[in-house]
């Protein structure tokens, strides 16, 4: 008869008391009830029984159990008892010389083997310190090449979580570790203020051998999705790398919550890709305690995260401070980047998100907020890229350059954006906006540019394509500064900033309903002005231009034609407030001309300046031109 033996053991002076029930199939296996009552055999009965099945690491329990083989003294060479995988027999003073048993392995360590409970108390914020067992099964882990496993801890819906207070680091040459599902296998981490619950140093292997589970922040009520009392003290998450060497694991679903520190950080980060990262309810105003941070490494070294590529980053319920991309994080790929509802709790000036780099993209971003100007938003990454990040709810943008690399300059294309976008930059090839979408009751462009000596020019934006409902423009005392603007629709121009700026558009639509500002020159070309405007004391070139509201030229800076106009259609007039003007040849009119610009101007032009004739009638001359002091009839008609 085949039998499968229950074993029930006791010891009296090293014999064992074994009570068998007899069962009618499969091989004949000897169970053991705990994992405690298989570590108190001795040698003599590990050897006799040979294989031996734990029902369970605790009596009652399915969970940790497995086979476990006797292997000799030569078989066990090497080995050290665990407390989970190698067992010593009870006589041998916990050591494998005289041989041991050993678990059946199956491709992973569990956190059972070592006897973790998933006990923890959603009410309460407490449970079972679960940190001597993690720290063994890392270890294990690390003995036998096996990725550690953490079981799911929420079956039949029922929250729970691995509890643990002390801060547990993965050595360089961990296999990984992954759960059964983001919100299924939990790890609580309730550690002293100032820790970080997970550093994992560097990995290189093939594949994502971290994936599938999250670490929240332990307390009372505090699960996630519920913060509660978890970020009462301010612990931080999961370090992806100690910053002292490159940190190349490749990370997948993996999520941080209710850290009142950072939630997930990637420390000199290189060679490796991560993918559907959370953090939820995490960082704070503490200088960068941001909830999400990809940094350097160690500050001032050539250290950097470098050729690393995030797909989907979630970050949420951000406390002050979400997002942080080190300046020289270099040639990185951040794709569908998600952050919203960051909540302000103390200052309101400092970046809720930096986003900068050294030749990283970011593609396909969505920022945004429940209150309108929340998010203050940095951006720049030396000859980096942008593309379709949609910031909205009022966020308000800063482009500023993050690296001091010459002729480099950086592109945002597809922006949209309802708040402001600050441009601060300081390098001659600084921003290229492509087709961006800034619309809204607060939305604008404002750029704001400081003097560089020996710089005539300070080319620091041009924008092509899209739609700008205010651009408001102007540069610190000093050199004057440059915006082009490639086919965009412009709905005003604002100079609340001061200095000169020069404004060159090519085609688009340019609305200057009212006096254009002071310190703003326009130079423009197959541009539409869809209404009435004014010029101010600045200069306006307009080249196959299409003018459909009334134009009146302002009054005239000394010496200075206001308005040079050629090969322009005039459709609704033209009126006379100033004296200087230059009219060109090829002009189209209609609409009223005002008499004015049928006789030459009242302000000199500079020698050789030529001055057509608006309302030319037989008789009178076809043009003026100036000698620098008095103007000179050409012909008549």
């Amino acid at each position: 008869m085949i039998k499968k033996f229950l074993l029930s053991l006791t010891f009296l002076v090293g014999l064992t008391s074994i009570v068998a029930e007899a069962q009618n199939y499969g091989p004949t296996v000897y169970h053991v009830a705990s994992f405690a009552l298989l570590s108190s055999m001795k040698a003599s009965v590990m050897q006799q029984y040979g294989t031996l099945y734990l029902d369970g690491y605790y009596t009652g329990s399915t969970q940790g159990g497995g086979t476990f083989t006797w292997l000799t003294a030569a078989q066990a060479a090497g080995l050290t008892p665990d407390g989970g995988i190698v067992i010593a027999p009870s006589d041998h003073a916990g050591t494998c010389a005289d041989g041991c048993l050993m678990r059946k392995l199956d491709g992973y360590i569990s956190l059972y083997y070592f006897g973790a409970k998933a006990d923890y108390d959603v009410t309460t914020g407490t449970g079972t310190d679960n940190s001597a067992a993690i720290t063994a099964a890392i270890k294990g882990s690390v003995t036998f090449g096996l990725p550690l496993f953490v079981p799911s801890t929420a079956p039949n819906d029922v929250v729970s979580a691995f509890y643990f207070t002390l801060p547990q680091t993965a050595p360089e040459n961990f296999p990984g570790m992954y759960g059964a599902g983001l919100e299924n296998s939990l790890l609580a981490y309730g550690g002293s203020a100032g820790t970080t619950a997970f550093t994992f140093s560097s990995n290189g292997q093939e594949g994502f051998q971290y994936h599938d589970f999250s670490v929240f922040s332990a307390g009372a009520n505090s699960v996630p999705g519920n913060v509660g009392s978890g970020r009462s003290i301010k612990r931080n998450g999961i370090s992806w790398g100690d910053g002292t060497v490159e940190a190349s694991m490749n990370v997948d679903t993996v999520g941080a919550w209710n850290f009142n520190g950072f939630g997930q950080k990637f420390d000199f980060y290189g060679d490796a890709r991560a993918r559907n990262i959370w953090v939820i309810s995490s960082g704070n105003d503490d200088s960068g305690q941001f909830a999400w941070i990809v940094t350097d490494g160690n500050a001032g070294t050539s250290v950097a995260s470098n050729h690393c590529v995030f797909e989907y980053v979630k970050v949420e319920l951000s406390y002050d401070q979400a997002e942080y991309v080190s300046p020289d994080t270099y040639l990185c790929t951040i794709i569908n980047n998600h952050s919203e509802r960051t909540q302000r709790i103390s200052s309101t000036t400092q970046y809720t998100h930096i986003l900068q780099g050294n030749n990283t993209t970011f593609i396909n971003g969505r920022i945004e907020g429940t209150t309108l100007g929340l998010e203050n938003v940095l951006m720049g990454s030396v000859a980096g890229e942008y593309l379709g990040y949609r910031l909205a709810s009022g966020a308000s943008i800063t482009l500023q350059w993050s690296g001091n690399v010459d002729g480099l300059g950086c592109t945002v294309q597809d922006l949209y954006a309802t708040g402001t976008v600050n441009v601060v930059d300081q390098n001659p090839l600084g921003w290229l906006l492509v087709n961006p979408s800034l619309s809204g009751g607060s939305a604008n462009l404002k750029v704001s540019l400081p003097a560089i000596p020996g710089q005539e020019f300070y080319n620091s934006v041009k924008i092509v394509g899209g739609h700008i409902d205010l651009l408001d423009v102007g540069s610190d005392t000093g050199n004057p500064s440059r915006v082009e603007a490639d086919g965009t629709d412009i709905g005003a121009l604002a100079n609340d900033i001061g200095g000169r700026t020069t404004l060159y558009m090519t085609g688009g639509s340019l609305d200057l309903t009212g006096t254009v500002p002071s310190g703003i020159n326009i130079t423009a070309t197959g541009t539409t002005f869809p209404n009435a405007w004014t010029t101010g004391g600045n200069l306006y070139t307009l080249r196959n231009v299409m003018l459909n509201g009334l134009l009146t030229v302002g009054a005239a800076t000394t010496g200075v034609p206001i308005l040079d106009m050629d090969d322009s259609y005039v459709n609704a007039g033209l009126s006379a407030s100033g004296n200087s003007w230059r009219l060109g040849p090829g002009n189209r009119y209609s609409g009223t001309i005002q008499s004015a610009f049928g006789s030459a101007p009242g302000s000199v032009g500079p020698r050789g300046f030529t001055t057509y004739n608006a309302l030319p009638t037989t008789g009178q001359p076809s043009y003026w031109v100036s000698d620098g002091s008095a103007w000179h009839a050409g012909p008549n008609l």
